[in-house]
C-alpha cells in the first residue's frame, strides 16, 4: 500500500517496508492471544453474573493481587517472536554492512522498532484492560488498572528489544549463541514470578510500573546508543 509509504525516507522507510511485508507473521500470536483472552473474559463474566462469590473473588483479585498482570504480560509479549523475525528476515544480512551498526543508525532504527513493537504487544494489553474494567464493573479504579496493564505492556516491549540489541543472540546459521541473553531471559522470568507474588494496591502498583517503565525507557536508550554498535553484531 503505497499510502503508508508516503513522505516516509531513510530507516523509517526502511522499517516501514519491514513491517508491511511481514506484518502476517508479525501480528499473528497477538491476535490469536487477544482472541483467547477475550474468550477467557467472556466467560468469566458469565460465571461472576451468576455466581457472587466469582464475582467477589474476581474483584478482589483485580484490585489487590495486580502483581500476577506482571506474569500474564510477560507470558504474553511478543518481544521475542518479533525480535527473532526482525533478524532473520533483516538482521542477518544488514549486520554484514558496518554502516548497519553505526550509533545513530541504531538509535534511529531502535526508536522506529520499539514503536512498532509496542504496537504490536498493546492488541493483548488492550484487551485484558478493558476487560477488567468489565469484570470489575466500576470505574473507581478503572483508570489505574488500564494504566498499569498498559504500562506493563510497554515495559517488557522495551525490555525485549533492548535485550536483543545489547545481547544479540543469534550466530550466521540462525542458532542462538548468546549464553547471556539466555541467562537475562531466565532471570527475567524469576524476577516477573516474584513480583507476581506481591500483594499490593492496584495505585501503589500503577505509580510503581509507570516510574520504572519510563526510567527503563530512558536508561535504555543510552545504553543501546553507547554500547549497540559493538555488541549487536552476527555471533561466530
Amino acid at each position: 500500500d503505497s499510502r503508508k509509504l508516503k513522505d516516509k525516507k531513510g530507516y523509517d522507510l526502511f522499517n516501514t517496508i519491514f513491517f508491511e511485508r511481514h506484518k502476517e507473521i508479525l501480528m499473528r500470536s497477538a491476535k490469536n492471544f487477544s482472541l483467547i483472552i477475550l474468550i477467557i473474559i467472556i466467560v468469566l463474566g458469565v460465571l461472576s453474573f451468576y455466581n457472587n462469590d466469582i464475582h467477589n473473588n474476581i474483584h478482589a483479585f483485580l484490585l489487590n493481587r495486580l502483581g500476577w498482570f506482571v506474569l500474564i504480560m510477560y507470558l504474553i509479549n511478543r518481544g521475542s517472536v518479533v525480535t527473532q523475525a526482525m533478524f532473520y528476515n533483516c538482521d542477518h544480512a544488514m549486520l554484514r554492512y558496518n554502516f548497519y551498526r553505526e550509533p545513530d543508525v541504531i538509535l534511529g532504527l531502535f526508536k522506529k522498532r520499539l514503536t512498532m513493537l509496542i504496537k504490536i504487544n498493546l492488541l493483548p494489553a488492550i484487551v485484558i484492560a478493558i476487560g477488567s474494567i468489565v469484570l470489575l464493573g466500576i470505574t473507581t479504579n478503572g483508570s489505574l488498572v488500564i494504566n498499569y496493564i498498559i504500562v506493563l505492556s510497554v515495559f517488557f516491549s522495551v525490555h525485549y528489544l533492548v535485550i536483543y540489541y545489547l545481547l544479540q543472540p543469534y550466530n550466521k546459521d540462525l542458532q542462538v549463541k548468546g549464553i547471556s541473553y539466555t541467562f537475562v531471559s531466565f532471570i527475567t522470568l524469576v524476577l516477573t514470578y516474584i513480583l507476581s507474588n506481591l500483594v499490593m494496591s492496584s495505585l501503589y502498583f500503577s505509580i510503581l510500573g509507570i516510574v520504572l517503565t519510563v526510567a527503563y525507557i530512558i536508561v535504555s536508550l543510552k545504553l543501546v546508543y553507547k554500547y549497540a554498535p559493538s555488541t549487536f553484531r552476527i555471533h561466530a
